[in-house]
């Protein structure tokens, strides 16, 4: 164990920091452990400030001045009403007030908020997160991003009107009427998606995309690459296009979504354990209880069925048998429809917590 305290320097103990004092832990084995400083919100224009974290009296361990190296990393989102790049180490940052500025991120993984204005926004490296919550109006923006910029995703937690975008094109597109245009500076640099409660449009790239749709009755379109659909609540439209796609349902309020080009050998069911709790079988490819799926002829039959996961070869409706061999189908229901109605086995689904 060692002591710590902060001190300031030109940074002022509990309004620009909290001020800390403690013991440390180091765990047998390890040479590193984190110590969190809490840094306090404000809205004044400041330059950086200092303050310092002193190690003292190790217990079973010796300060060496040349070998006890701190990394600071800041979580705080720093706030800006002018164009702004964001400093080292720093995380987040928000755009303020009306006016037309920019913001940069750096070599870290950035969460970026632009303004009412219209906004030019550079994840720079890393996996970068853009945040837009366009339930009111937030202008005309670019995104400019690279193919070697990391994994960078679009959220738009907090909109509660229908999103439309499509990641594969370069022009400018009405993502939310009246509230939200966007441009893109290349067609296939942000892989991921995530919306909230409308009935959303969200289409990929040819990039291996993540799209989640949230509430709503959504259309999700994968178009190229290996993607991940996440229909969530309401009745959604999943297609995947080209390559192995996953179909992940992990939706406490699932309704029953329509896939309209599933591939058996190629794309995955995939199943949340917390959500279909009747299941035991392992995490991973298939069902390592086999008695846990199963093919019936109508649709009639699922619920007489005794497998948790029925698959109707007459509909291409998957229901969840939740009670097994009981009458009816417990607290499950119909989750999916595959629309070509393809010949599905156990192979084709997968399992995930």
């Amino acid at each position: 164990t060692v002591n710590y305290t902060t001190a300031p320097i030109d940074a002022t103990a509990n309004v620009d920091y909290t001020s800390q004092t403690g013991t440390l832990t180091i765990a047998p084995n390890t040479s590193t452990a984190s110590i969190s400083i809490p840094i306090l919100n404000d809205n004044l224009n400041e330059p950086d400030e200092v303050f310092t974290v002193t190690l003292s009296n190790p217990v079973n361990a010796t300060i060496n001045p040349d070998e006890a190296i701190g990394q600071v990393i800041i979580t705080d989102t720093l706030q800006s009403a002018i164009t702004r790049t964001l400093p080292t180490n720093v995380e987040n940052l928000r755009l303020i007030g009306t006016n037309n500025i920019n913001g940069t991120g750096n070599a870290g993984d950035n969460k970026i908020t632009g303004n009412s204005g219209n906004n030019i926004l550079a994840g720079a490296n890393g996996n970068d997160i853009y945040c837009f919550n366009a339930s009111t109006p937030l202008g005309s923006d670019t995104i400019q991003e690279t193919t070697t910029g990391g994994i960078d995703t679009l959220d738009f937690t907090g909109t509660n009107t229908a999103v439309r975008v499509n990641l594969g094109v370069t022009t400018n597109q009405t993502v939310v009427t009246n509230n939200l245009k966007l441009t893109f500076s290349a067609n296939n640099t942000i892989e991921n998606i995530i919306s909230d409660s409308g009935n959303d449009r969200l289409t990929g790239n040819s990039l291996n995309n993540t799209l989640t749709g949230g509430g709503g009755n959504d259309q999700l379109t994968g178009q190229d690459g290996n993607d991940s659909l996440i229909g969530g609540f309401g009745d959604d439209l999943l297609t995947g296009g080209n390559g192995s796609d996953n179909f992940i349902f992990n939706s406490s309020n699932l309704g029953i979504d329509t896939i309209s080009d599933f591939s058996p050998g190629s794309d995955k069911m995939v199943l949340s354990k917390a959500i279909f709790t009747a299941l035991q079988s392992s995490i991973g490819n298939g069902f390592s209880q086999p008695a846990e799926f199963a093919s019936v002829d109508d649709d009639d039959l699922a619920a007489t069925s005794s497998a948790f996961i029925v698959y109707s070869n007459s509909s291409g409706s998957i229901y969840y048998n939740q009670n097994g061999s009981a009458a009816g189908l417990g607290s499950g229901s119909e989750f999916a429809n595959l629309l070509t109605v393809p010949t599905l086995i156990a192979a084709d689904f997968a399992l995930i917590n």
